[in-house]
Protein backbone atom coordinates (compact mmCIF):
# COMPACT_ATOMS: atom_id res chain seq x y z
CA UNK A 1 0.00 0.00 0.00
CA UNK A 2 1.45 3.46 -0.83
CA UNK A 3 1.42 5.54 1.94
CA UNK A 4 0.90 9.21 2.75
CA UNK A 5 1.83 10.43 6.52
CA UNK A 6 -1.21 12.38 7.90
CA UNK A 7 1.01 13.82 10.93
CA UNK A 8 3.46 13.42 13.35
CA UNK A 9 2.62 16.90 14.88
CA UNK A 10 4.07 19.69 15.75
CA UNK A 11 3.62 22.05 19.16
CA UNK A 12 0.85 24.25 19.43
CA UNK A 13 2.09 27.90 17.28
CA UNK A 14 0.69 29.57 20.84
CA UNK A 15 0.22 29.52 24.09
CA UNK A 16 -1.78 26.33 25.16
CA UNK A 17 -5.18 26.12 26.04
CA UNK A 18 -7.22 24.14 28.63
CA UNK A 19 -9.97 22.88 26.65
CA UNK A 20 -12.60 20.11 28.06
CA UNK A 21 -14.81 17.67 26.23
CA UNK A 22 -17.26 16.51 27.75
CA UNK A 23 -18.53 12.84 25.93
CA UNK A 24 -20.63 10.00 28.15
CA UNK A 25 -21.33 8.07 25.53
CA UNK A 26 -20.78 4.27 25.88
CA UNK A 27 -17.52 3.59 23.65
CA UNK A 28 -15.55 6.60 24.44
CA UNK A 29 -13.75 5.33 27.73
CA UNK A 30 -12.74 2.07 25.77
CA UNK A 31 -11.60 4.08 22.95
CA UNK A 32 -9.20 6.24 24.80
CA UNK A 33 -8.39 3.93 27.53
CA UNK A 34 -9.20 0.46 26.64
CA UNK A 35 -11.75 -0.01 29.25
CA UNK A 36 -15.47 0.24 28.78
CA UNK A 37 -18.10 -1.22 26.71
CA UNK A 38 -16.95 -1.81 23.02
CA UNK A 39 -19.76 -0.29 20.86
CA UNK A 40 -18.06 2.78 19.50
CA UNK A 41 -19.92 5.29 17.41
CA UNK A 42 -19.23 8.63 15.01
CA UNK A 43 -19.06 10.87 17.48
CA UNK A 44 -16.66 9.06 19.95
CA UNK A 45 -14.31 8.01 17.34
CA UNK A 46 -14.40 11.88 16.47
CA UNK A 47 -14.10 12.90 19.97
CA UNK A 48 -10.70 10.75 20.79
CA UNK A 49 -9.16 11.42 17.75
CA UNK A 50 -9.65 15.08 18.32
CA UNK A 51 -8.40 15.01 22.06
CA UNK A 52 -5.37 12.70 21.17
CA UNK A 53 -4.11 15.41 18.21
CA UNK A 54 -4.63 18.97 20.33
CA UNK A 55 -3.47 16.83 23.09
CA UNK A 56 0.06 16.07 21.24
CA UNK A 57 0.43 19.93 20.07
CA UNK A 58 0.41 20.24 23.94
CA UNK A 59 -2.97 21.48 24.96
CA UNK A 60 -4.21 20.79 28.24
CA UNK A 61 -6.95 18.72 27.61
CA UNK A 62 -9.58 16.79 29.83
CA UNK A 63 -12.54 14.28 28.58
CA UNK A 64 -15.13 13.93 30.75
CA UNK A 65 -16.91 10.16 30.15
CA UNK A 66 -19.64 8.07 31.85
CA UNK A 67 -18.86 6.06 35.03
CA UNK A 68 -19.25 2.50 32.80
CA UNK A 69 -18.73 -0.91 34.79
CA UNK A 70 -14.13 -0.15 35.56
CA UNK A 71 -14.07 2.76 33.91
CA UNK A 72 -11.70 5.43 36.16
CA UNK A 73 -9.85 8.03 36.45
CA UNK A 74 -6.88 8.25 33.95
CA UNK A 75 -4.35 9.44 31.52
CA UNK A 76 -4.31 8.65 27.88
CA UNK A 77 -1.07 7.87 25.94
CA UNK A 78 -0.81 11.33 24.66
CA UNK A 79 -1.33 12.77 27.72
CA UNK A 80 -5.26 13.92 28.01
CA UNK A 81 -6.65 13.35 31.09
CA UNK A 82 -9.94 11.39 31.56
CA UNK A 83 -12.31 12.16 33.96
CA UNK A 84 -15.17 9.86 34.88
CA UNK A 85 -18.17 12.53 35.10
CA UNK A 86 -20.97 10.17 37.43
CA UNK A 87 -21.38 6.46 37.97
CA UNK A 88 -23.65 4.68 35.53
CA UNK A 89 -23.81 1.60 36.29
CA UNK A 90 -27.21 -0.08 35.10
CA UNK A 91 -29.00 2.68 36.31
CA UNK A 92 -31.94 3.36 33.22
CA UNK A 93 -34.51 3.85 35.77
CA UNK A 94 -36.99 7.43 35.74
CA UNK A 95 -34.98 8.13 39.10
CA UNK A 96 -31.35 7.87 37.86
CA UNK A 97 -31.86 9.82 34.85
CA UNK A 98 -34.09 12.39 36.84
CA UNK A 99 -30.52 13.18 39.14
CA UNK A 100 -28.49 12.80 36.09
CA UNK A 101 -28.40 16.22 35.43
CA UNK A 102 -27.91 17.17 39.18
CA UNK A 103 -24.58 14.44 39.06
CA UNK A 104 -23.16 16.35 35.77
CA UNK A 105 -23.41 19.39 36.75
CA UNK A 106 -20.98 18.38 39.76
CA UNK A 107 -18.69 16.18 37.46
CA UNK A 108 -17.72 19.44 35.30
CA UNK A 109 -15.90 21.13 37.88
CA UNK A 110 -13.47 18.33 38.21
CA UNK A 111 -12.48 18.86 34.84
CA UNK A 112 -11.73 22.71 35.39
CA UNK A 113 -11.20 23.89 31.72
CA UNK A 114 -11.42 26.96 29.87
CA UNK A 115 -13.27 26.00 27.24
CA UNK A 116 -15.82 23.42 26.90
CA UNK A 117 -16.84 21.32 23.87
CA UNK A 118 -20.19 18.80 23.27
CA UNK A 119 -20.65 16.77 20.32
CA UNK A 120 -23.95 16.63 19.49
CA UNK A 121 -27.60 18.32 20.02
CA UNK A 122 -29.01 17.31 23.03
CA UNK A 123 -29.68 17.66 26.98
CA UNK A 124 -26.79 17.23 28.07
CA UNK A 125 -25.17 19.88 25.76
CA UNK A 126 -27.57 22.51 27.47
CA UNK A 127 -26.73 20.95 30.53
CA UNK A 128 -23.22 21.75 29.83
CA UNK A 129 -23.73 25.19 28.10
CA UNK A 130 -25.88 26.49 31.08
CA UNK A 131 -22.80 25.61 33.69
CA UNK A 132 -20.54 27.60 31.50
CA UNK A 133 -22.40 30.38 31.17
CA UNK A 134 -22.74 30.51 35.07
CA UNK A 135 -19.23 30.04 35.76
CA UNK A 136 -17.89 32.30 32.71
CA UNK A 137 -16.62 29.93 31.23
CA UNK A 138 -16.50 29.17 27.14
CA UNK A 139 -18.85 26.69 25.52
CA UNK A 140 -18.71 24.87 21.71
CA UNK A 141 -21.68 22.99 20.69
CA UNK A 142 -20.01 20.49 17.79
CA UNK A 143 -22.58 19.35 15.33
CA UNK A 144 -22.85 15.24 15.17
CA UNK A 145 -25.85 15.15 12.70
CA UNK A 146 -27.71 16.96 10.34
CA UNK A 147 -30.82 17.00 12.63
CA UNK A 148 -29.32 18.71 15.16
CA UNK A 149 -30.06 22.03 14.35
CA UNK A 150 -33.41 21.09 14.05
CA UNK A 151 -33.63 19.59 17.80
CA UNK A 152 -36.10 21.71 18.94
CA UNK A 153 -38.33 21.34 15.81
CA UNK A 154 -41.59 18.77 16.11
CA UNK A 155 -41.23 16.10 13.22
CA UNK A 156 -37.74 17.18 12.57
CA UNK A 157 -36.19 16.66 15.97
CA UNK A 158 -34.95 13.49 16.93
CA UNK A 159 -34.48 14.24 20.54
CA UNK A 160 -36.83 13.03 22.83
CA UNK A 161 -39.40 15.65 23.76
CA UNK A 162 -38.76 15.82 27.21
CA UNK A 163 -35.43 17.22 26.61
CA UNK A 164 -35.39 19.16 23.43
CA UNK A 165 -35.53 22.61 25.43
CA UNK A 166 -32.42 21.69 26.69
CA UNK A 167 -30.79 20.42 23.14
CA UNK A 168 -32.10 23.66 22.29
CA UNK A 169 -29.99 25.64 24.59
CA UNK A 170 -27.12 24.20 23.91
CA UNK A 171 -27.58 25.66 20.34
CA UNK A 172 -28.56 29.27 21.59
CA UNK A 173 -25.88 29.36 24.72
CA UNK A 174 -23.01 28.22 22.91
CA UNK A 175 -20.21 30.80 22.00
CA UNK A 176 -19.59 29.03 18.98
CA UNK A 177 -21.06 26.61 16.91
CA UNK A 178 -19.32 24.08 14.79
CA UNK A 179 -20.34 21.99 11.83
CA UNK A 180 -19.46 19.13 9.43
CA UNK A 181 -20.55 20.28 6.51
CA UNK A 182 -21.59 23.38 5.03
CA UNK A 183 -25.32 22.10 4.94
CA UNK A 184 -25.56 21.83 7.99
CA UNK A 185 -24.22 25.31 8.92
CA UNK A 186 -26.85 26.58 6.34
CA UNK A 187 -29.69 24.63 8.35
CA UNK A 188 -28.17 26.40 11.45
CA UNK A 189 -28.32 29.66 9.87
CA UNK A 190 -31.75 28.91 8.37
CA UNK A 191 -33.96 27.72 11.59
CA UNK A 192 -31.55 29.89 14.47
CA UNK A 193 -30.39 32.39 12.82
CA UNK A 194 -26.73 31.83 14.23
CA UNK A 195 -23.35 31.36 12.06
CA UNK A 196 -21.45 28.38 12.36
CA UNK A 197 -18.07 27.75 11.34
CA UNK A 198 -17.38 24.39 9.23
CA UNK A 199 -14.75 22.49 10.51
CA UNK A 200 -14.39 19.05 8.89
CA UNK A 201 -13.92 15.38 10.49
CA UNK A 202 -10.70 14.25 11.41
CA UNK A 203 -8.54 11.40 10.03
CA UNK A 204 -4.89 11.33 11.24
CA UNK A 205 -3.85 7.95 10.51
CA UNK A 206 -1.99 7.15 7.22
CA UNK A 207 -3.94 7.20 3.95
CA UNK A 208 -3.17 5.27 0.67
CA UNK A 209 -4.60 2.68 -1.49
CA UNK A 210 -5.09 -1.04 0.02
CA UNK A 211 -4.47 -3.60 -2.36
CA UNK A 212 -7.95 -5.30 -3.08
CA UNK A 213 -7.92 -9.04 -3.25
CA UNK A 214 -9.81 -11.56 -5.65
CA UNK A 215 -12.23 -12.01 -3.36
CA UNK A 216 -13.29 -9.05 -2.40
CA UNK A 217 -16.90 -7.61 -2.19
CA UNK A 218 -19.15 -4.86 -1.38
CA UNK A 219 -18.86 -3.71 2.21
CA UNK A 220 -22.02 -1.94 4.65
CA UNK A 221 -20.81 -0.71 8.00
CA UNK A 222 -23.26 0.56 10.77
CA UNK A 223 -25.37 0.01 13.57
CA UNK A 224 -28.27 -1.60 13.04
CA UNK A 225 -30.82 1.01 13.68
CA UNK A 226 -34.09 2.26 11.10
CA UNK A 227 -32.47 5.15 9.99
CA UNK A 228 -28.87 3.54 8.49
CA UNK A 229 -31.91 1.20 6.59
CA UNK A 230 -30.13 -2.00 6.47
CA UNK A 231 -33.09 -3.31 4.73
CA UNK A 232 -32.24 -1.57 1.40
CA UNK A 233 -28.93 -3.62 1.31
CA UNK A 234 -30.55 -6.00 1.80
CA UNK A 235 -32.62 -5.51 -1.02
CA UNK A 236 -29.71 -4.26 -3.07
CA UNK A 237 -27.76 -7.21 -2.53
CA UNK A 238 -30.64 -9.49 -3.16
CA UNK A 239 -31.47 -7.72 -6.84
CA UNK A 240 -26.93 -8.40 -7.42
CA UNK A 241 -26.97 -12.34 -6.45
CA UNK A 242 -23.25 -12.58 -8.09
CA UNK A 243 -22.07 -10.01 -6.40
CA UNK A 244 -20.78 -10.72 -2.52
CA UNK A 245 -21.89 -7.98 0.32
CA UNK A 246 -20.41 -7.94 3.96
CA UNK A 247 -22.85 -6.72 6.43
CA UNK A 248 -20.95 -5.26 9.72
CA UNK A 249 -23.24 -3.76 12.23
CA UNK A 250 -24.13 -4.63 15.67
CA UNK A 251 -27.37 -4.07 17.42
CA UNK A 252 -29.17 -0.71 19.22
CA UNK A 253 -31.32 -0.63 22.47
CA UNK A 254 -34.96 -0.71 21.44
CA UNK A 255 -34.22 -1.94 18.16
CA UNK A 256 -32.73 -5.63 18.58
CA UNK A 257 -35.89 -6.92 16.69
CA UNK A 258 -34.90 -5.00 13.48
CA UNK A 259 -31.23 -6.55 14.32
CA UNK A 260 -33.03 -10.01 13.92
CA UNK A 261 -34.92 -9.51 11.08
CA UNK A 262 -31.77 -8.29 9.72
CA UNK A 263 -29.45 -11.04 10.57
CA UNK A 264 -32.56 -13.61 9.73
CA UNK A 265 -33.00 -12.05 6.34
CA UNK A 266 -29.40 -11.67 5.72
CA UNK A 267 -28.99 -15.49 6.19
CA UNK A 268 -31.23 -16.06 3.70
CA UNK A 269 -29.22 -14.56 1.06
CA UNK A 270 -26.55 -16.86 -0.39
CA UNK A 271 -24.37 -13.77 -1.53
CA UNK A 272 -24.63 -11.64 2.09
CA UNK A 273 -22.27 -12.69 5.01
CA UNK A 274 -23.65 -10.81 8.30
CA UNK A 275 -20.85 -10.17 10.79
CA UNK A 276 -22.58 -8.22 13.09
CA UNK A 277 -20.77 -6.48 15.80
CA UNK A 278 -16.96 -6.04 14.94
CA UNK A 279 -14.53 -3.94 17.41
CA UNK A 280 -13.25 -1.11 16.11
CA UNK A 281 -9.86 -1.97 15.93
CA UNK A 282 -10.57 -4.85 13.76
CA UNK A 283 -12.93 -3.43 11.22
CA UNK A 284 -10.26 -1.94 9.79
CA UNK A 285 -9.27 -5.01 7.60
CA UNK A 286 -12.83 -5.17 6.27
CA UNK A 287 -12.33 -1.77 4.73
CA UNK A 288 -8.85 -2.59 3.03
CA UNK A 289 -10.23 -5.97 1.61
CA UNK A 290 -13.83 -4.17 0.11
CA UNK A 291 -14.22 -3.63 -3.16
CA UNK A 292 -16.15 -0.29 -2.51
CA UNK A 293 -18.26 0.44 0.68
CA UNK A 294 -22.24 0.88 0.63
CA UNK A 295 -24.17 3.33 2.60
CA UNK A 296 -27.77 3.28 2.98
CA UNK A 297 -28.43 5.88 5.55
CA UNK A 298 -31.68 8.25 5.84
CA UNK A 299 -29.84 10.41 8.34
CA UNK A 300 -26.11 11.74 8.67
CA UNK A 301 -23.59 13.81 9.79
CA UNK A 302 -20.48 13.24 8.11
CA UNK A 303 -20.14 9.33 8.01
CA UNK A 304 -16.22 7.78 9.86
CA UNK A 305 -16.77 4.91 7.50
CA UNK A 306 -16.44 7.48 4.39
CA UNK A 307 -13.18 8.32 5.96
CA UNK A 308 -12.45 4.89 6.41
CA UNK A 309 -12.78 3.72 3.04
CA UNK A 310 -11.20 6.79 1.16
CA UNK A 311 -8.23 6.65 3.28
CA UNK A 312 -7.80 2.90 2.21
CA UNK A 313 -8.59 3.96 -1.71
CA UNK A 314 -12.41 2.58 -1.29
CA UNK A 315 -15.05 4.13 -3.58
CA UNK A 316 -18.61 5.37 -1.89
CA UNK A 317 -21.57 4.22 -3.63
CA UNK A 318 -24.07 6.48 -0.94
CA UNK A 319 -27.28 7.62 -0.09
CA UNK A 320 -25.80 10.27 1.66
CA UNK A 321 -23.73 13.06 -0.28
CA UNK A 322 -22.25 15.57 1.92
CA UNK A 323 -21.84 18.72 0.81
CA UNK A 324 -21.83 17.24 -2.94
CA UNK A 325 -18.53 16.27 -2.59
CA UNK A 326 -18.38 12.90 -3.68
CA UNK A 327 -19.71 14.14 -7.16
CA UNK A 328 -17.39 17.08 -7.07
CA UNK A 329 -14.22 15.01 -6.46
CA UNK A 330 -15.03 11.64 -8.16
CA UNK A 331 -15.13 9.77 -4.64
CA UNK A 332 -17.81 7.07 -5.46
CA UNK A 333 -21.45 7.00 -6.65
CA UNK A 334 -24.97 9.24 -5.29
CA UNK A 335 -28.30 7.40 -5.15
CA UNK A 336 -31.29 7.92 -4.25
CA UNK A 337 -33.14 4.67 -4.24
CA UNK A 338 -32.44 1.27 -4.23
CA UNK A 339 -32.81 0.41 -7.86
CA UNK A 340 -30.11 3.58 -8.66
CA UNK A 341 -27.77 2.11 -6.04
CA UNK A 342 -28.10 -1.00 -7.94
CA UNK A 343 -27.15 0.06 -11.00
CA UNK A 344 -24.17 1.95 -9.92
CA UNK A 345 -22.38 -0.90 -7.84
CA UNK A 346 -22.97 -3.19 -10.40
CA UNK A 347 -21.42 -0.32 -13.00
CA UNK A 348 -18.41 0.16 -10.73
CA UNK A 349 -17.98 -3.61 -10.17
CA UNK A 350 -17.28 -4.13 -13.34
CA UNK A 351 -15.14 -1.54 -14.20
CA UNK A 352 -11.96 -1.83 -12.15
CA UNK A 353 -10.20 1.18 -13.85
CA UNK A 354 -12.82 3.16 -12.36
CA UNK A 355 -12.54 1.94 -8.93
CA UNK A 356 -8.92 2.39 -9.08
CA UNK A 357 -9.09 6.17 -10.10
CA UNK A 358 -12.16 7.00 -7.55
CA UNK A 359 -9.84 5.37 -5.34
CA UNK A 360 -6.78 7.34 -5.85
CA UNK A 361 -8.98 10.48 -5.71
CA UNK A 362 -10.52 9.42 -2.67
CA UNK A 363 -6.84 9.32 -0.68
CA UNK A 364 -5.26 12.46 -2.56
CA UNK A 365 -9.32 13.72 -0.71
CA UNK A 366 -8.63 12.63 2.63
CA UNK A 367 -5.16 14.21 2.63
CA UNK A 368 -6.03 17.82 1.92
CA UNK A 369 -9.45 18.16 3.74
CA UNK A 370 -9.40 15.75 6.92
CA UNK A 371 -5.29 15.40 8.18
CA UNK A 372 -4.48 16.22 11.64
CA UNK A 373 -2.57 19.37 10.96
CA UNK A 374 -5.64 21.14 9.13
CA UNK A 375 -8.63 19.78 10.99
CA UNK A 376 -6.55 20.71 14.74
CA UNK A 377 -4.93 24.37 13.50
CA UNK A 378 -8.93 24.79 12.34
CA UNK A 379 -9.94 24.01 16.06
CA UNK A 380 -7.31 25.89 17.73
CA UNK A 381 -7.99 29.21 15.87
CA UNK A 382 -11.45 28.45 17.26
CA UNK A 383 -10.66 28.06 20.86
CA UNK A 384 -8.22 30.44 21.11
CA UNK A 385 -10.56 33.30 20.29
CA UNK A 386 -11.43 35.80 22.16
Amino acid sequence: MARVRQGDQQPAASEPVSIGFVGTHPGLPRLLTGVGPEKVGGAELQLSLLCAELARRGHRVTLGVGGYKGVRDAQTPDGAQVRVLYALGNGQSQACKLIRPVQLLAGLRRMAADTYIVMGAGAQAGIVAGYCRATGRRFILWLASDTDATCHIDGLSRVPPSQRWLAHRGLLWADAIVAQTRAQADAVRRHTGREAVVIPNIWPHEVGVAETPADTYALWVSNIRPEKRPEMLLDIAESLPDIPFVMVGGPVRGYEQLYDETQARAAGLANVSFLGFVPIDEVGRYFADAALLVNTSAVEGFPNTYLQAWAVGKPVVGSFDPDGIIAEHGLGAHFSDAREATAAIRELWNDNTRLLEMGSAAVTYVSVHHSAQVVVESVERLVQRP
